[in-house]
């Protein structure tokens, strides 16, 4: 349960961290055991490449989190340890990219048009 936090809070600082390099207005950051939500004001009414980055800035988060899983099955960290956060990572990431607004898969239909 610990590493599934960890996991959707570093997500969610990718979309934070990203939104303020934009200089969005951030009302608020929330998260949960079982998920969480960056609201802005700034969303829909941004450039379209800003919230390209914005969005995929959370599912981006993941791949980081793969590559420091593999470095520590180089260094031979207890398996079933890694696989469950191997499990944990891919679920986050595949059920936050399903079509379905609130979740970052549901926005990418603001993208079609790019």
């Amino acid at each position: 349960m610990i590493a599934f936090f960890i996991i959707i809070i570093i997500h969610e600082l990718g979309h934070y961290l990203t939104a303020k390099y934009y200089k969005w207005n951030i009302t608020r950051l929330m998260v949960w055991p079982f998920g969480g939500v960056m609201e802005t004001d700034d969303f829909y009414n941004r450039p379209s490449k800003e919230e390209f980055w914005v969005v995929i800035a959370g599912p981006l988060q993941h791949i980081w989190i793969y590559i420091v899983l593999l470095v520590m099955d180089g260094y031979h960290v207890e398996h079933v340890f890694l696989d469950q956060l191997w499990i944990v990572n891919t679920v986050i990431l595949l059920f936050n990219l399903l079509p379905v607004l609130p979740l970052d898969g549901g926005k990418n239909i603001i993208f079609r048009s790019i």
